[in-house]
């Protein structure tokens, strides 16, 4: 359990990671990198086993996971500029983005009930608030 808090606080974490990982290796497999797939595949699996052993000092996971939102917020703050200066969505799919908005909102109220940690409940509310916009652009650019 990471700083005492349940694994609800965090568990869904989990499952998106290991999506990633599958993802980067298959994009990076499928565009003839495959010794890239590879050693990339073989340092998040070595990052992940000393992580899972809390051989990471916890100020690093705190200091990684403030680049986490920093990154989230400029990407979604990126997607949401381009959105405006086109005044279009383009290709991105509603379902997609509703279902990202209501897990994020989610993911606010989990961090409420299970952590009540500022930073939690902080990143989580950035995020929502960012795939909110995006979501009302769907409705501002539909024809």
């Amino acid at each position: 359990f990471y700083m005492s808090f349940t694994i609800a606080a965090y568990g869904s974490t989990y499952a998106f990671y290991v999506q990633q990982i599958i993802l980067l290796y298959l994009m990076l497999y499928y565009k003839d990198q495959k010794p890239a797939a590879i050693v990339s595949t073989f340092i998040i699996l070595i990052f992940s086993i000393l992580l899972f052993m809390n051989l990471i000092h916890p100020s690093i996971i705190n200091l990684l996971n403030g680049f986490s939102t920093i990154l989230a917020v400029c990407s979604k703050s990126i997607q949401s500029y381009t959105n405006y200066s086109q005044s279009s969505v383009g290709n991105l799919s509603f379902h997609t983005q509703l279902l990202t908005f209501l897990g994020s909102m989610g993911k606010i109220f989990t961090s409420i009930q299970e952590t009540g940690d500022f930073y939690f409940i902080l990143d989580s509310s950035l995020v929502s608030i960012l795939n909110g916009l995006i979501l009302l652009q769907f409705y501002q650019y539909s024809n």
